[in-house]
């Protein structure tokens, strides 16, 4: 595997350990803000939000940790694994934004061409 391409994964991977320990934070502190709310239209539309936010975060956190761990492993499904991903990560200005280009970048080289054998080191 390409340096660019391991260095696209392990930033995957880290970005997806932020994610996590962001929505353990987001989920504790949410939650004992919502608890304060008096109970009204606009504690459940937050709630749904919520839930929703959550939903879109562990389908990005799937698709994005299989997709690495493939790569990793030399699986020919990781790289579409972590190309949508990549895609996903576009909108989120600025870190999503630069891995995503990168990671797209790097997985289009013809050295990540399952074909072509790597180079030796």
């Amino acid at each position: 595997m390409s340096f660019p391409l391991r260095l696209a994964v392990w930033g995957h991977l880290l970005l997806a350990l932020l994610l996590i320990v962001a929505g353990a934070l987001a989920l504790i502190f949410g939650g004992s803000i919502l608890m304060m709310m008096p109970p009204g239209e606009m504690a459940q539309r937050l709630t749904w939000l919520g839930a929703l936010l959550v939903l879109l975060a562990l389908l990005w956190l799937g698709l994005s940790v299989g997709g690495a761990i493939g790569l990793l492993r030399g699986a020919p499904w990781g790289r579409t694994l972590l190309m949508t991903a990549a895609a996903m990560e576009l909108p989120l200005l600025p870190v999503g934004t630069v891995l995503g280009v990168y990671t797209l970048w790097a997985l289009q080289r013809p050295a990540f061409s399952p074909d072509v054998p790597a180079p030796p080191a």
